[in-house]
């Protein structure tokens, strides 16, 4: 009985501590002794379903912790156009039931791996190599089981859903977060899980050479901790250096405040067309202007009536040419399919377009398994409403624009969670990075903002990129190529800001080998199978 209760108050603290970064950003460190208490609470599992169970039960606490500012953040479901108080909540209640249960599929089989292999006398410092890369691995499992059950008309095919990834806590600590150049969210969360296990061994092991052993790789961790802060700052110096030499671009990234909408009316465009047209009076000598997602000002200013504005826009641009300005709003393709697209826009004459490719489910399309779900309790009238605003489709590519010399990819909103799109912009020849954001679903929630930057932090160093981001409910900002922070705007307050962006042309391994990374932790978890083996097998034969 007390083992039994030991275990549980272990997965259950495991899964707390996991979790409590992703809701508060200054408690990211709890990640370490989480996953320490993870491995602890599954070696002690007494069977194999009792570590999967484990496993299971841990990752729900661990992502459905995560999900909660999402979740609750976007009630009222106003932007759905859904007021039933009682059906929001049960819809919100559902989705998040859902998704937590989903990716726990993820430390489920986590769970089975490590009970296994704990229950072998495999040395102790093969757990370092052993734990990090079953769990890369499981994380990755969690996104895949993700993207096949929100499987829909939007499904977007490749990877894309890591929310949540412990990798994405590192991204609060400059020196640590330098990792995701090597191998991006996934060299990060193997460095968190290694941490996490070289905790668990401090703490368990025994024997003097492994204590000793432990000892020096704390050393060699805490070196590298203190020569990535040395490294960032020389490299901070440098990249100043190049701005003052001239080598950037100012890029004026735009945050706007303006609440969720089921729907635009003609008015609402001329409302934020006027809103706009204050936040960028004072802005001068500027490349590029990001708006935030859906501002829709190209639309309004090229429909005739506003062509007095643009001798206004060539004054704000550099030598009296207009900025490039990017932009996007909804549109109704000639089939009759909604997208989401980008304009880059450098006159009446130039402008080009982009289109999002990574829907998030339920918000942009409904799952097919959900479809079902409604349905079967008699949803059909909602479906039909909700398929008439709501139901978006994939764009065929993301598209960018050439501007002083520098390619700028841009992608929309949740985007940024998708490892492998920025990778494709970066290895197609994009020197810098935007994001055109709207957070309006969320009602500005503080907490899913600095979620998304911490993603936008792992984007820009897994690339060597600077990052820009626009915001609609949310601050804008811009991120050097080693994830500091530059600039943001105030938080609540509508606003444009400048960043002078250095262009970037490097490579990183990362975005060479994108995926081909996961290759890593499994040919690691491979060779110590193998290695076990031949050290078990003469003691099969005595």
């Amino acid at each position: 009985m007390r083992h039994s209760l030991l275990h549980a108050a272990a997965v259950a603290g495991a899964g707390l501590l996991l979790g409590a970064g992703f809701v508060a950003a200054p408690a990211w460190w709890l990640v370490f002794p989480g996953f320490a208490l993870m491995l602890f609470a599954v070696s002690r599992a007494n069977a194999l379903h009792s570590a999967i169970l484990s496993g299971c039960v841990l990752g729900f606490l661990l992502y459905g912790i995560a999900l909660i500012p999402d979740i609750t953040a976007t009630l009222p479901l106003d932007w759905f156009g859904i007021t039933d108080g009682a059906f929001e909540i049960a819809a919100a209640g559902g989705a998040w039931l859902l998704a937590g249960g989903i990716l726990a599929i993820g430390p489920a089989a986590f769970g089975a791996l490590w009970h296994w292999y704990a229950s072998r006398s495999a040395p102790p410092l093969s757990h370092l190599i052993v734990a990090p890369a079953a769990w890369v691995l499981a994380q990755w499992l969690a996104s895949v089981c993700f993207g096949i059950v929100s499987a829909g008309p939007g499904t977007f095919l490749g990877s894309g859903f890591t929310f949540a990834g412990l990798g994405y806590l590192l991204a609060n600590d400059p020196a640590l977060l330098q990792a995701a150049w090597l191998g991006g969210i996934y060299a990060l969360s193997f460095v968190a899980a290694g941490i996490g296990t070289l905790i668990y061994l401090a703490w368990s092991a025994n024997g003097k050479r492994t204590r000793a052993a432990l000892v020096i790789i704390t050393v060699l961790l805490a070196a590298w901790l203190v020569g990535g802060h040395i490294f960032i700052a020389r490299e901070a110096a440098a990249e100043s250096d190049a701005r003052s030499r001239g080598n950037a671009i100012a890029v004026a990234a735009v945050s706007r405040y303006v609440p969720p909408r089921f729907s635009v009316s003609a008015a609402d465009d001329d409302a934020d067309f006027e809103s706009v047209l204050g936040e960028i009076a004072p802005l001068r000598g500027i490349g590029v202007l990001v708006l935030p997602e859906d501002t829709a000002f190209l639309r309004t200013l090229n429909d005739g009536a506003h062509a007095a504005v643009l001798p206004f826009i060539a004054q704000i641009g550099i030598g009296g040419a207009g900025p490039l300005i990017i932009d996007s709003e909804d549109i109704r393709q000639a089939d009759g399919s909604l997208r989401s697209r980008v304009s880059y826009y450098s006159g009446p004459d130039d402008i080009s377009y982009g289109y999002k490719q990574m829907l998030m489910p339920v918000g942009e399309y409904v799952p097919y398994a959900l479809s079902a779900m409604i349905r079967m309790i008699g949803g059909e009238a909602l479906l039909e409403k909700v398929g008439i605003v709501r139901a978006y489709a994939p764009g065929p590519s993301g598209g960018s624009a050439t501007t002083h010399g520098a390619v700028f990819a841009v992608r929309f909103c949740d985007e940024v969670l998708s490892p492998s799109l920025y990778r494709a912009d970066v290895r197609a020849g994009a020197n810098i990075l935007v994001n055109i954001s709207s957070q309006s679903w969320f009602h500005g929630s503080p907490v899913v903002f600095a979620q998304m930057l911490e993603a936008a932090r792992v984007r820009a160093v897994e690339s060597r990129r600077w990052f820009v981001q626009s915001g609609d409910m949310s601050p804008a900002f811009a991120l050097d190529a080693y994830g500091q922070l530059m600039l943001q705007t105030p938080d609540g307050v509508a606003a444009a800001a400048i960043a002078d962006a250095v262009p970037r042309s490097d490579m990183t391994p990362y975005a060479r080998a994108g995926e081909g990374v996961l290759a890593i932790p499994l040919l690691l978890l491979i060779g110590c199978a193998w290695l076990y083996r031949c050290r078990r097998e003469p003691d099969a034969h005595q």
